[in-house]
């Protein structure tokens, strides 16, 4: 997990060097209509699990988790962890 998140960051800084603010506000607006796909599922839903909205969505489930947790900072949602048992 931690090596993802690292190499995550290297791609970004990578990729920091060629942005441009219109790129950037493309991808702001991509990040918004995904959050808004979220927020809609969960809704309708009740609730969800990030890895069933992950493969609704097309996206990974470290990408669903980023957009949760935007739409929690936004007071938009509340974020629940439970623990996994083991079998």
């Amino acid at each position: 997990m931690c090596s993802e998140m690292l190499e995550t960051m290297q791609r970004t800084t990578a990729l920091a060097a060629y942005a441009q603010p219109e790129l950037y506000q493309l991808f702001e607006e991509w990040l918004a209509a995904r959050e808004d796909e979220v927020f809609h599922r969960i809704e309708q839903a009740g609730s969800q699990d990030p890895d069933a909205l992950a493969e609704m969505l097309s996206l990974s489930s470290a990408s669903v988790m980023v957009l949760l947790a935007r739409l929690q900072n936004q007071g938009k949602i509340h974020l629940k962890a439970e623990s996994i048992k083991a079998s």
